[in-house]
């Protein structure tokens, strides 16, 4: 007799692998890390630039910004459930 041959699904270039626990912690400590920077306050009064041109406390929240953006590219790429 022969056997049934098993054919393997295609893969959908939208499918991943699951997001593994050590990835969801590493994602909650961004998060919290996240929370805890936006917290820190900036004296008024004169700072250094950055660059020469844009004072520190603006270039800082750009890059918290920045950080925080890429956070949820990351949440929304990696750990976002697959299925609708």
């Amino acid at each position: 007799m022969t056997q049934p041959v098993q054919v393997q699904p295609e893969l959908d270039p939208g499918d991943r692998a699951p997001a593994g626990p050590g990835e969801r912690v590493a994602f909650a400590l961004a998060v919290v890390a996240l929370l805890a920077t936006h917290m820190l306050a900036f004296e008024q009064g004169e700072h250094g630039l950055v660059l020469g041109w844009m004072p520190r406390d603006l270039a800082y929240r750009v890059a918290w910004m920045l950080a925080a953006a890429g956070v949820v590219f990351w949440m929304t790429a990696r750990l976002w459930p697959n299925h609708e």
